[in-house]
């Protein structure tokens, strides 16, 4: 169900088909839980790869920057020499940056949790409470009718729906 076009997977989700594929296949990391980091939105794509690239660096610099404020009392600790060096990293492009590193120490800090792979779309599929979107998506079809937003909000309720009906849970 992931290659189908269009993937009910995604819809579900409410991604682009090619930002799924980049989670299962282990290109992107995906916020799974916000936790402290307000920035954050469950099932939000991060991904250095992409044309949203730039976005994804300010938040975790941001990130990054609130982790190394909570720990700035004590410099000489590792977590703040590793927020150093991940902001040093973030800024320059010309420097692999570890995502792996800065997804753990933002973790760590702010109780936000992040996955990759199937494992991680499972992950969200379970968190879904099909009754309670179905509700908040026909509220929001109200609010977007005649819009572009409205096409994939009907797209999204009519996958939710047929789980509904069938009694089938998304994962």
């Amino acid at each position: 169900m992931l290659k189908v076009a269009p993937s009910r997977i995604a819809a579900i989700l409410n991604l682009k088909t090619k930002e799924l594929e980049e989670v299962v296949y282990f290109v992107s990391h995906i916020v799974l839980e916000t936790g402290d980091a307000k920035i954050l939105k469950s099932g939000e794509v991060l991904n250095l790869g992409s044309t949203k690239a730039s976005k994804t660096r300010e938040k975790l610099a941001t990130l990054i920057k609130g982790v190394q404020e909570k720990v700035e009392a004590e410099p000489e600790s590792r977590d703040y020499r590793k927020a150093t060096r991940l902001l040093a990293e973030l800024e320059n492009t010309a420097i692999p940056f570890s995502i792996d590193e800065a997804c753990a120490l933002i973790a760590k800090h702010t109780g936000a949790k992040f996955g990759i792979g199937a494992e991680a779309v499972e992950y969200l599929l379970k968190e879904i409470k099909i009754e309670e979107t179905i509700v908040e998506l026909k509220n929001e079809l109200r609010e977007k009718r005649g819009s572009v937003d409205a096409t994939k909000i009907m797209k999204r309720l009519e996958v939710l729906d047929s789980l509904k009906k069938s009694g089938a849970r998304p994962e």
